[in-house]
């Protein structure tokens, strides 16, 4: 149903770090559980760099708070209060404000040698409770115990427990939502309790999701510090975002000395204010601890519409009375869909796009409906919710499906067979129960900021050393699967730059497992001969976005079918422009798609890249590539050193994460004569299959080079730049699907279940601290 992969419009540059190896639900996670907290602060940074926006102050509140500072005061949040508190702060609090500033502050700065950060910012505590009091005071009406959301907590010493793995948020200070009356959970964060009630003064809140905004402190102002800082409010707001599904923005504040800067980050942006003097301007501090105690849940990014429920409460009440204690034992959360609610049931099926901060945020759980009280309704089928940030001008899944139906019924009707495309395509794609944007409570749509005129594009200030990933363990999950591609830096550029994300949730009828969880080799090889047959291209259409997180396995009275889900990088394929930006999964992607540069052309001259169905059937073949190479059968025993030091090297040289190595090792695959020879010992020693069974699929790659260069001498269509669809006919796509039935009915029965072969070395090298299996590797001529 998804790969949560970056597609920025109008560019090409690399998606991100993954690799597809099974290796269990949780394995991504748990490989960023064992990264350092800073190798984790600069992979955030290297997504967000090319998407930090600078602006003015004045137009970072207009912009990212609702902050005015226009004319009217009976606005309810207004820049003029925060100037009225700070001239009464200043005549009735000296001891807090004085003529040169923050009293406080500027005193522990003088003396901040001797002082700790914490110590010293400390004293905004102070500054941060007057600002609510004299709000109070000043405007009842605006400001009062009833409409206070949170307080300021400076926190360097106390880090905020986290619902997902990985080193817990601890930034110097928090806003915190504040605590819940005694009668109510204090696990619980504040948006199940009524907006009507007044909150409870107490012990700061420890759980992350009750943090509304992060704040880094410097003591000492340099371009490291500042630089430092950058790195982990960036990180700090990714990791928000990623621990509750129900953030939609995050804010924070840094402050070198006295060099403060406004942040907002979601899933399209950063913006960024231009930094000012607080001692100079403390009017514009005092303004954003008012916005940030006053503000609503919805003004400080919560999304209304999911609610989140302590573990104390993960036992799902059926309505006959009965009590089922939830395995999973964590966190779970109530979705809003279709005007119904939805729990969740257990881990989520794919969260880990959603790590990064530039991102879909794509987040995909197996759900059951509940009433209001969170009871499961009898009877209730589980289903699957799909939630994510989709670029403002795609297209809903839906409308894409009913746009391909509409195509073949029409094609069907001309054309006829003996079993319609219609009836194909409807049980080749996912069944869409709901496919919704999410709106605001105003009934606006959720959409990402639209950074203000005037606003600049800006970098870090020095380049870090960045490698991205891969780490082992780390997978590409995908909406419908635990498989998400993960999104990493692409710099936006061109007319499209500014393009906003909706927030849309969708409701899937089929609960399905995906190819990255099959462990079945036949009744995989089954399915993607079910994917083999060209609908779409029928259609007239590309998919664009083929990998083995979006190519499903749905089990319905022991038949299996293929289904296919991710439609929203699909288009009509006379609407592929060129121009488009490179969508998909690098590691399946077609070898040219990946860096949008032709690899067989030859005469004539004047051709160039677009994407065509070609690509899509490509993406097919080297899933298919992937699931034999990096499966062995369950019961075999392999050569572990050799799979742990050639295998891995080849491996993940040809299902590489990065553009250019991606498209060379698929490029040199296809040139080679016999690319199997550099694979049949692994394969036989390290796998234990065969050595003669995967041949044919090794020697269909020598097609893909003919097909190639035989289209690439072709001529364009002047006006489209496109080829003609007359060029791409059903003949390879018969070609592939008889290669896999080839191979499928030759398996032998005691070798239909596998494993996957990193979870299989894994398990070797924990299980014993010398490998028993050995097997060396031949010398090639």
């Amino acid at each position: 149903m998804q790969s949560s992969h970056l597609s920025v419009p109008g560019t090409s540059d690399p998606p991100p770090p993954s690799s597809h190896i099974n290796s269990g639900p949780a394995s991504a996670q748990y490989a960023r559980s064992r990264q350092t907290l800073e190798k984790i602060r600069q992979e955030c940074m290297a997504n967000a760099d090319h998407f930090i926006y600078e602006c003015s102050v004045l137009d970072w509140f207009s912009t990212a708070t609702s902050l005015s500072s226009q004319t009217n005061k009976k606005q309810r949040f207004h820049l003029n209060h925060a100037s009225e508190i700070r001239d009464k702060m200043r005549k009735d609090h000296r001891n807090i404000l004085g003529k040169s500033g923050f009293t406080s502050l500027q005193s522990f700065l003088d003396n901040r040698e001797n002082l700790s950060e914490d110590a010293i910012y400390k004293t905004l505590e102070d500054v941060s409770r007057t600002v609510v009091d004299l709000a109070k005071q000043l405007y009842p009406e605006f400001y009062n115990d009833k409409s206070r959301i949170a307080a300021f907590r400076c926190t360097g010493t106390r880090p905020a427990h986290s619902d997902v793995p990985g080193p817990n948020l601890k930034p110097d200070g928090r806003n915190i939502l504040e605590t819940l009356p005694d009668s109510i959970s204090q696990n619980i964060r504040r948006s199940p309790r009524s907006h009507n009630s007044s909150p409870s003064e107490g012990l700061s809140s420890v759980i992350a999701a009750d943090t509304s905004c992060i704040y880094e402190f410097k003591k000492d102002e340099n371009p490291r510090w500042i630089q430092d800082d950058e790195l982990k409010i960036i990180g700090g707001a990714s990791h928000l975002m990623y621990n509750d599904p129900s953030r939609r923005h995050v804010y924070g504040l840094t402050m070198e000395r006295t060099r403060t800067t406004a942040w907002y980050a979601d899933r399209g942006k950063v913006l960024k204010s231009g930094s000012f003097d607080c001692q100079e301007h403390p009017e514009w501090l005092i303004g954003l601890f008012l916005y940030f105690a006053f503000a609503t849940e919805e003004e400080l990014g919560y999304d209304t519409t999911v609610e989140r429920h302590p573990p104390s409460s993960s036992r799902i009440k059926i309505s006959s009375g009965k009590e089922i204690v939830d395995p999973s034992k964590e966190v779970y959360f109530v979705y809003t869909a279709g005007k119904k609610r939805y729990r969740t049931i257990g881990d989520p099926i794919a969260e880990d796009g959603a790590f990064f901060l530039i991102s879909r945020g794509i987040r995909v759980w197996r759900v059951r409906e509940v009433d209001e009280n969170n009871t499961v309704l009898p009877n209730a089928p589980e289903l699957i919710l799909k939630d994510g940030w989709f670029w403002e001008d795609t297209l809903p899944d839906s409308r894409v499906r009913a746009n391909i139906i509409s195509n073949l019924r029409k094609l069907d009707h001309d054309q006829p067979l003996p079993e319609s495309r219609v009836d194909k395509i409807v049980r080749l794609t996912m069944d869409i129960m709901s496919d919704e944007d999410v709106a605001l409570i105003s009934g606006a749509p959720n959409l990402t900021l639209s950074h203000p005129k005037g606003a600049t594009l800006r970098g870090r200030i020095d380049k870090l050393d960045i490698r991205r990933l891969p780490v082992d363990g780390q997978r590409s999950q995908s909406s419908s699967t635990r498989v998400d591609t993960l999104e990493s830096p692409r710099k936006p550029h061109g007319e499209k730059k500014d393009m906003k994300r909706i927030h849309r949730r969708l409701l899937f009828q089929d609960v399905c497992q995906t190819f990255d969880e099959c462990a079945d080799i036949t009744m995989f090889l089954s399915c993607a001969q079910q994917i083999c047959i060209d609908l779409f291209r029928q259609a007239g259409f590309v998919h664009r976005d083929l990998s083995c997180g979006n190519c499903l396995i749905l089990e319905k009275n022991g038949q299996y079918q293929a289904k296919i889900s991710d439609l929203e990088y699909c288009v009509a394929y006379d609407k592929a422009q060129p121009s488009d930006p490179i969508t998909g999964s690098y590691e399946f992607m077609a070898a040219e798609a990946a860096t949008k540069k032709l690899q067989w052309k030859g005469a004539p001259a004047r051709v160039i890249f677009h994407y065509h169905p070609l690509h899509d059937l490509e993406s097919l073949y080297w899933i298919v590539i992937w699931f034999i190479l990096g499966h062995k059968p369950l019961e075999s025993e392999g050569a572990v050193d050799l799979l742990e030091g050639a295998w891995r090297k080849d491996f993940y040289d040809l299902f590489s994460h990065e553009s250019y190595r991606s498209s060379v090792s698929k490029v040199s695959f296809i040139n080679k004569v016999d690319s199997y020879t550099d694979w049949e010992e692994i394969l036989e020693l390290g796998s234990g299959w065969n050595e003669l069974l995967f041949q044919p699929i090794f020697i269909f790659a020598r097609r893909w080079s003919t097909v190639y260069q035989v289209l690439q001498a072709t001529n364009q269509d002047d006006s489209t730049k496109q080829w003609p669809m007359s060029c791409f006919t059903e003949a390879l796509y018969v070609q592939l699907w008889n290669t896999l039935d080839s191979i499928r009915t030759q398996i032998p029965l005691n070798r239909t279940k596998v494993c996957s072969v990193s979870d299989y070395i894994r398990s070797k090298i924990a299980s014993t601290d010398t490998v028993p299996i050995t097997g060396k590797r031949k010398n090639k001529k």
